[in-house]
């Protein structure tokens, strides 16, 4: 784990060398995951910042920065959205043809779930709610009749819990790498890529565990979607064999 992703978990700033990376960084011509890491960078600052708000020596300024710095940086990841490229953006499948029975008794949350190019863009889409979330949660605390806020977090959750059967498909036991045995849900006509039966068995699972790990930690998600969350984080375990 890099030096950003260790500051982004642990909400610590991180060291002024590292931040003098944003100026270089944080243009439109860097690839879509340099640019999220680099609002990642601002966004451990701004929640240390957020932490040490009680502080005698915060006044109310500081507290007005905070927030105005919270709604930048929601409207970069707003636009870090609005400019991916269409080939990146999730497909929405809810027909049987698309998710087959055991996907569903397996781990599907609504009726629906979300098919996309590869594991990467999924694991990539997911740090970006991920992300959102940590920063509309300042707002919403700064705000607290805002109700906006908290449909979008909701709206976020939901897309999270929604990338879990491409990820995991019908697996619910350990098995062989690269199984073609297991279904994953696909769009209607499409053939899934022989490359992501082997992705998602290797890691699928485990670039899932951050983001709905964070999820687990909320209170304000509609009734039962923690249980389900909890649920598939336990699949997650006995599947990859984790925490024996």
């Amino acid at each position: 784990m890099n030096k950003i992703q260790l500051s982004f978990s642990g909400a610590k700033p991180l060291d002024q060398d590292i931040c003098n990376w944003a100026q270089i960084l944080d243009n439109d011509q860097q690839a879509p995951g340099v640019q999220l890491d680099t609002i990642d960078v601002d966004i451990a600052n701004l929640q240390e910042n957020f932490l040490n708000c009680g502080i005698p020596r915060y006044t109310i300024q500081d507290l007005e920065l905070l927030l105005f710095q919270a709604q930048e940086i929601d409207k970069r990841l707003q636009k870090w959205e609005e400019s991916l490229p269409s080939s990146w953006r999730p497909i929405i499948v809810s027909e049987p043809v698309c998710i087959a029975p055991s996907i569903t008794a397996a781990g599907l949350y609504q009726s629906h779930c979300t098919v996309h190019c590869s594991i990467s863009i999924s694991s990539m889409w997911n740090r970006y709610r991920a992300s959102r979330i940590r920063v509309l949660t300042i707002l919403q605390t700064c705000n607290p009749t805002e109700h906006t806020y908290q449909e979008q977090i909701q709206q976020l959750a939901d897309d999270t819990c929604a990338t879990v059967p491409f990820h995991l498909g019908n697996r619910t036991e350990t098995g062989v790498m690269g199984d073609k045995r297991v279904l994953y849900p696909m769009v209607r006509g499409d053939k899934l890529m022989e490359e992501h039966y082997t992705i998602a068995s290797a890691k699928g699972g485990i670039n899932l565990l951050g983001p709905l790990t964070l999820l687990m930690g909320r209170t304000d998600l509609r009734q039962g979607q923690r249980e389900w969350i909890g649920g598939q984080v336990r699949r997650i375990f006995k599947l990859y064999r984790l925490g024996n």
